[in-house]
């Protein structure tokens, strides 16, 4: 059963796409909340032009942007219609749009979020401003810079580099500083014994509490060398979704392996034992791919670049095969329509442009591979809310 997706474009991350199980920890950020009675919104129509070589003038508030087109932003750079240059130098997006000052928040401590993506330059009235606190929940003080009596300029630049797509979880908006709650991650330290092979490892997680699902996150590079440190984000983003998720960096990558590195997940006692997926990259894909023809396997697997060409017959387990069209390791979006016919279970094949491979592909990828694997995990390993 098998459904092929070819994704050109990167899908929206959005604020509040995933939530905290109830009961949860949170954690306090400093910033512009995410909404309220003075709040304004900035997300909608802004004129934008492209460019490779930024100009200083168009931070200005008398600049002429007459002439730019009116697009819906933050979205999705095909939405916008921008494409990257091709060249040396990337594209540059330049969005300006206005607003007018609200009576209310004279004399609070306005603050301004606007960072399209983590490396964009933000302007009010001409000033370039100096971000303050974490990604992504970047802010500035506006307080002294906003006009009351003309309408302000919000200039905001985004770079098309193929990695960021122009839309983050801190939605542009103005509003007055303070505190709000937003759901914790917890780091939880373990250590695992894997084949004979001790590791030192972080489980992520929500409520260390509360054992959840679990996902066991592995994979190698072009080069054969296991390594976790890209899975990292994605770890966090599935622990804000109710998962326990363990990025590991297996020495070899054998069935046996991935065997041993499933009961020691399934034992920590953080982890739902009866619900367990995993996420695995190249020569760690190929072999979780084995090792769903055991009674062990998991519930779910999502694979990057894998290239098995041969699996034992009958494996049920639901199976998310993501590839890019032009892998530098091979043609994997082949080798993945190929595996998803070998398989009995239900499996879809994620294609998407490029020529990244394995973890790479989250570089390139980031929005859409975050978007098909919670879409993938909340079909046959669903995090249950808390009770």
């Amino acid at each position: 059963m098998k459904r092929i997706l070819w994704v050109l474009v990167c899908c929206l991350w959005l604020a509040g796409s995933v939530s905290a199980q109830a009961g949860a920890p949170t954690q306090t950020v400093f910033g512009v909340p995410p909404d309220g009675d003075t709040v304004l919104g900035l997300s909608g129509s802004w004129r934008v032009e492209t460019t490779t070589r930024l100009d200083a003038d168009v931070y200005a508030v008398e600049y002429d942007d007459s002439g730019w087109r009116e697009v819906i932003a933050p979205a999705r750079w095909s939405e916008q219609a921008i494409e990257p240059s091709g060249g040396i130098l990337p594209t540059v997006a330049v969005y300006r749009r206005t607003f007018d000052g609200l009576d209310e928040w004279q004399g609070q401590t306005m603050g301004l979020a606007a960072w399209f993506t983590p490396q964009s330059r933000v302007a009010l009235n001409g000033i370039e401003l100096e971000p303050l606190g974490d990604a992504p929940w970047l802010y500035a003080d506006i307080s002294d810079l906003i006009d009351y009596d003309a309408p302000n300029v919000v200039v905001v630049t985004a770079q098309n580099d193929g990695v960021y797509e122009t839309a983050l979880p801190n939605p542009p908006r103005i509003g007055p500083l303070g505190e709000w709650e937003m759901p914790a991650v917890v780091e939880v330290p373990v250590t695992l014994d894997v084949a004979g092979v001790q590791y030192q490892a972080t489980l992520y997680t929500g409520d260390p509490d509360a054992p959840r699902p679990a996902v066991l996150m592995v994979g190698t590079g072009s080069h054969g060398l296991a390594f976790a440190e890209p899975y990292i984000p994605l770890a966090r983003e599935l622990a804000l979704a109710g998962y326990a998720a363990l990025p590991l960096a297996l020495e070899a990558q054998s069935v046996e392996t991935m065997r041993g590195a499933l009961d020691e997940l399934q034992a920590l006692e953080q982890v739902d034992g009866e619900h367990l997926a995993i996420v695995a990259a190249t020569e760690s894909a190929d072999a979780a791919l084995l090792q769903l023809a055991e009674e062990s396997a998991p519930q779910a697997l999502i694979t990057l670049s894998a290239r098995q060409r041969g699996l034992p017959d009958g494996i049920e387990t639901p199976v998310l095969l993501v590839a890019t069209t032009q892998d530098a390791i091979g043609p994997t979006n082949v080798y993945a329509e190929r595996i998803a016919e070998m398989l009995a279970g239900p499996s879809e094949v994620l294609i998407l442009p490029g020529k990244q491979s394995g973890m790479s592909i989250l570089d390139g990828h980031w929005n859409d591979v975050r978007s098909a694997t919670l879409d993938w995990l909340t079909r046959y390993t669903p995090a249950q809310e808390a009770s």
